[in-house]
């Protein structure tokens, strides 16, 4: 089986947090036989909803259950925006460049050279290409240099081997979190909840020693020292990379029903010893305090202006935020404190109840102009071109673009450009990913205008073939 090599001191809660969200090592045996149940939240307020999906950042087959295609696809239908954790590049947010805490201390400017030389060495694997860092690294304020190397850490954490050049490093393709299954079949507009400002606020929210602690626990993430997790390449490699996301998104989701005063759910081969007995030093405990807590206070203070303006939101968060824990309390105490009632979604009946108990308003848009709008659905159109096609869709704040990355693939190039807030104005960011294509792609381009081609060879080229990939093997 193949390795994944990754750095030991950021490992446990880095992983988690950028791909699980749940720092758990360790797979229980025989878990990832059963069904997930049960995991899509309800906030109600004042006759407000808002949908809140625990989800890990990489997708796995067992995601795609019976309830994934129900309660969660019905509920992702009758919303009217996607929510996600996921914020733009610190280096775009010119005003933070030089921000500093109010207070910083001295054992954080010790560190200075050490986290310079840090950054030189493992610049961000893709903005370096656009965006190279230039020699004034020092003239950066301390947290946009931390914010930098971890962005850097992040990207890398599923290279291979660790610390090789990029050139060596393994392309693996993994399938896409459910939001982004979600995304793919029904776009529609999508909004960052984090920006720069959640960061650097969560990150000031640390006294300098804990800062200290923090810079010193990244740098050392980049030293040869590695941890194995038995993952990724060849292809059957990938099944035991679903294993272990599989088992860690059940115990997140299993202390999430503990928080709720629920059982686990039905066939769970007992609780994951790794996670229950879990002695967390002190050193995660600022690292998730820094990356979980801080931030889940600043999404539920952001709340009531975004139902203010949104009928229906649909939040797709990192399932590991949710549940209390020795760091803080989860999203689910911070929302029933501020007044809302957070309650599972069981099944499709429960989820109906919900919604007919909306305001006719919320229910829908006012004054559709369109099925598209009424449905809270992107508008667009697809155009074949020579040897390729371009769909799009899009609304005042979100396009979404569909396109052959060649001409012979059976993949699509999807790129999601949103509006973001930061702190001057309002910032654009794109995001693009190689995806599986989407089976309603053929009857999009049956009803497309056709650009002329440049000779017979294109014609043929532009011609959409049916995808004959083969199915994720769902025998984990």
């Amino acid at each position: 089986m193949s390795h994944l090599s990754l750095p030991t001191s950021f490992f446990r809660t880095m992983l988690g947090v950028f791909t699980l969200a749940g720092a758990v090592c360790g797979t229980p045996a025989g878990a990832a036989q059963a069904e997930l149940g049960a995991r899509l939240l309800a906030a109600e307020k004042d006759g407000k909803l808002a949908f809140f999906l625990p989800e890990s950042h990489i997708g796995t087959p067992m995601q795609k259950d019976p309830y994934f295609n129900g309660p969660i696809r019905e509920a992702f239908a009758a919303a009217s925006e996607l929510l996600l954790e996921r914020g733009a590049s610190p280096r775009l947010d010119y005003d933070y460049q030089q921000r500093h805490c109010t207070v910083e201390g001295p054992d954080e400017g010790a560190l200075d050279t050490e986290l310079n030389a840090a950054l030189r060495a493992h610049p961000d694997p893709v903005l370096e290409r656009v965006m190279p860092l230039n020699e004034g690294i020092e003239h950066l304020g301390r947290f946009m240099r931390f914010e930098l190397l971890l962005q850097a850490w992040s990207g890398r954490v599923y290279e291979q081997p660790a610390g090789g050049p990029a050139k060596n490093a393994t392309t693996v393709n993994v399938l896409p979190s459910q939001s982004g299954r979600l995304m793919i079949e029904k776009p529609r507009p999508l909004r960052s909840i984090d920006d720069t400002a959640t960061f650097f606020n969560a990150y000031c929210a640390l006294v300098p020693a804990e800062r200290s602690i923090l810079i010193r626990s990244l740098i050392d993430g980049w030293r040869p020292q590695a941890v194995a997790v038995p993952m990724l390449q060849p292809e059957s490699g990938l099944r035991g990379l679903y294993r272990y996301i599989d088992a860690l998104y059940r115990a997140s989701l299993d202390d999430i029903r503990d928080t709720l005063g629920l059982a686990p759910a039905t066939g769970t081969a007992g609780p994951d010893m790794a996670h229950a007995e879990r002695r967390w030093s002190g050193e995660e405990l600022i690292k998730h305090h820094f990356l979980i807590a801080e931030r889940n206070r600043a999404w539920v203070a952001q709340l009531p202006a975004v139902l203010a303006t949104e009928r229906l939101p649909f939040y797709a968060i990192g399932a590991d935020h949710f549940a209390d824990s020795r760091f803080g309390p989860g999203l689910i105490t911070l929302l029933r404190r501020a007044g809302f009632h957070v309650t599972l979604i069981n099944d499709r009946p429960m989820l109906r109840t919900l919604l007919a108990r909306l305001p006719a308003a919320a229910r829908k848009p006012d004054a559709p102009a369109s099925r598209e709008e009424e449905a809270g659905l992107l508008t667009g159109k697809c155009i074949r071109i020579p040897g390729n096609y371009s769909c799009s869709w899009g609304d005042a704040t979100t396009i979404y673009i569909a396109t052959l990355p060649t001409p012979s693939s059976s993949k699509e190039l999807l790129t999601i450009c949103y509006r973001r807030p930061a702190e001057r104005e309002p910032l654009n960011q794109c995001v693009t990913a190689t995806v599986p294509r989407a089976p309603q792609r053929v009857a999009d381009l049956a009803a497309a205008a056709d650009m002329a081609p440049a000779n017979a060879a294109h014609a043929a080229a532009t011609e959409l073939r049916p995808d004959t990939t083969p199915p994720p093997n769902r025998s984990n």
